[in-house]
């Protein structure tokens, strides 16, 4: 099973999530070495029956000195007027820790931070 990844977000993060729920609108600041490619708006369904609101992004990494990437990102919103697409509940596809949900799905890695409890934080003792 996946775990999110731990140079994404931090285990406080993990535990304590988004202060509120953001909107559709919003656009994370990015670096001079950073883009954003591509955002979407996403239904995911983290536990059967229980669904949370996403806006997604596909971000380019591009710093000197170290390797390209890119980096699949995204926060929880409010229920926005219109989705893109639906990901339905697959433990193969999503993991969910604390208050942070991954995917994996089209061929990216997500890290998605949520202002719902979203599962239990694991133990790593």
């Amino acid at each position: 099973m996946m775990t999110p990844r731990a140079d994404f977000v931090s285990p406080d993060l993990a535990k304590a999530g988004l202060k509120d729920l953001l909107t559709d609108k919003f656009s994370p600041k990015m670096g001079d070495n950073s883009k954003i490619l591509a955002s979407n708006l996403a239904e995911i369904e983290v536990a059967e029956g229980k669904i949370i609101y996403t806006k997604l992004f596909l971000i380019l990494d591009q710093f000197p000195k170290r390797p390209t990437y890119i980096a699949g990102a995204g926060v929880e919103i409010e229920k926005p007027a219109k989705v893109e697409f639906k990901v339905p509940y697959d433990p193969k596809v999503i993991s969910v820790n604390g208050k942070v949900v991954s995917l994996n799905f089209g061929g990216a890695d997500y890290t998605v931070v949520c202002n719902t409890a979203v599962g239990k934080l694991k133990n790593k003792n």
